[in-house]
């Protein structure tokens, strides 16, 4: 038996993003594997969490 997803849930497809190179939003701060990142810091990260920041405004991918 398999789980319907219901209307308006979103899915998010992980498998196969690549890194993406990103830019620290102004007075945010992030925290990548133990290293702290502040505005205006460019840094890579895993694909999913780049987009996932992004869409929180905490950054903005430089290279996809």
């Amino acid at each position: 038996m398999s789980e319907d997803i219901t209307a308006g849930q979103p899915i998010r497809v992980t498998q196969g993003v690549p890194d993406m190179s990103v830019i620290v939003a102004p007075d945010v701060t992030i925290v990548h594997e133990g290293v702290e990142y502040k505005g205006g810091d460019t840094v890579t990260l895993p694909g999913p969490m780049a987009q996932g920041f992004e869409i929180d405004g905490a950054v903005t991918i430089v290279t996809p």
